[in-house]
């Protein structure tokens, strides 16, 4: 008598489903928490910064801190909801009303970034939905987020999809060019 043959069946989670463990996002004082924040800025910038030679990493944690403490800058961190709590993403705004919109508060995401293990499912989309609920609560009208040319994910898509799929659209195209001494 022979063996019933086991069947492997191959199962894809549904978007619906969250990882585990959960991602929870928050916006953090960086003056207590800036000390979480090196190794994610370094691999953001390696990942879809400007050529490192020509315009190297040196975040100024003085004016950072400064803004943030007057509400210029937000900092909306995503952390693995566990013990230990790491730091994956985060999304830092700047805010303000600027000069040729003065009665408009503007915010521009400067720096927006996601773990590669963690750009999956809803993660990013519940990233931009904790960021846009702040911005609104503060009474932001304009948001902008910029596209770094770069940055492409792990199947080649850019972050373009994920912003139409948010309801943003293209405004402006930001060019760039070094001036050599």
């Amino acid at each position: 008598m022979s063996q019933p043959v086991t069947k492997l069946r191959v199962v894809t989670p549904s978007v619906d489903e969250k990882p585990s463990p959960k991602l929870r996002y928050g916006f953090e004082e960086l003056i207590v928490t800036c000390r979480d924040y090196p190794p994610l800025l370094k691999q953001c910038v390696k990942e879809v910064g400007p050529l490192r030679a020509k315009c190297p990493l040196d975040f100024d944690w003085r004016q950072a801190f400064q803004a943030n403490a007057a509400g210029l800058l937000l900092v909306l961190a995503a952390r693995v909801d566990d013990d230990d709590d790491s730091l994956v993403g985060f999304c830092i705004n700047v805010i303000g009303r600027p000069i040729k919109y003065s009665t408009t508060l503007h915010a521009q995401v400067d720096m927006m970034y996601l773990h590669p293990v963690w750009r999956r499912g809803w993660a990013a989309i519940n990233m931009l939905k904790a960021n846009e609920l702040r911005m609104r609560q503060i009474g932001v009208k304009r948001l902008l987020a910029a596209e770094p040319t770069r940055f492409k994910n792990h199947t080649g898509l850019r972050l373009r999809q994920l912003f139409k799929f948010m309801g943003y659209h293209p405004v402006e195209i930001v060019w760039e060019k070094y001036l050599e001494d």
